[in-house]
């Protein structure tokens, strides 16, 4: 007779604390994807590339430090996207970690490791189930079940609540049909149109021109995503908004407060 298998507690841990991550994960995108598609179901670049990126960061970025950033290509900043866990965030490395890339205009995830790709714009054309899709899609980009981050004290074990909750405000203020614009996790600090300084240098964060990953750019606004600040801009003013103030810690008080004061 075959020894029946056994399982450990220590097992039982880390496959409750991965669930945990994963099942908030899926419901958080389980409701970008309905409002998605009470907003009309746009199978545009901007709505996919939010919906796939916030899968990937919600599942993986507080247990194994997997964060999604925007690349360039031929001055055009969002062209693509890197998959990977970043020194900023993590230290168990010392450079970038790549583990795919993600074309910006189709939605394709490249896995070089794994040779997996995963178009999710033409396979939502066919009818693929969207939930199912992004799932597919964003195991595909980072290699299947990553493990979990040895390190103590990483900045994605620190900055998780905030940068989790942003990301999850920000793809449903994308998938909503709420912006004109193209928020991106990324700013060029330089002038606007209209104005003699940007925004982000009249509050005082900046002091001459740069380009910075620690802002989302969401114009008239922008994000801190590790702190939550917010910077909004009108009428030639730039007005600092505390975290607390806006959001603390709440989806549903973040993005209310934005549809209700930012949006015209």
């Amino acid at each position: 007779m075959e020894a029946k298998g056994k399982m450990t507690f220590d097992q039982y841990v880390r496959m409750r604390d991965r669930n945990a991550d994963y099942a908030r994960a899926l419901a958080r995108t389980n409701l970008a994807l309905r409002c998605w598609e009470r907003a009309g179901r746009d199978i545009g670049y901007l709505p996919l590339l939010w919906l796939l990126d916030n899968h990937i960061v919600q599942a993986f970025y507080r247990r194994s430090g997997i964060d999604v950033i925007p690349l360039s290509a031929g001055g055009m900043y969002g062209y693509g996207r890197k998959v990977a866990v970043f020194p900023e965030n993590c230290r168990s490395v010392r450079e970038a970690k790549e583990l795919s890339r993600i074309a910006t205009g189709s939605c394709r995830v490249d896995n070089p490791h794994t040779r997996v790709s995963v178009t999710v714009s033409d396979a939502l054309q066919d009818g693929e189930n969207p939930l199912g899709l992004i799932e597919r899609a964003a195991l595909a980009a980072v290699g299947g079940w990553p493990a979990k981050c040895a390190c103590h004290g990483c900045r994605h074990q620190k900055d998780a609540d905030v940068y989790l909750t942003i990301r999850q405000i920000l793809t449903l203020y994308v998938v909503m049909g709420q912006t004109e614009g193209v928020p991106m996790l990324g700013t060029e600090i330089r002038p606007l149109d209209d104005a003699e300084r940007h925004p982000l240098m009249m509050a005082g964060f900046f002091e001459e021109r740069s380009f910075s990953y620690e802002w989302f750019d969401a114009q008239p606004f922008w994000i801190h995503r590790r702190n939550g600040t917010l910077v909004s801009f009108r009428d030639g003013n730039a007005n600092v908004v505390p975290y607390a103030a806006w959001c603390n810690g709440s989806v549903e008080k973040g993005l209310g407060w934005i549809l209700q004061n930012l949006v015209a």
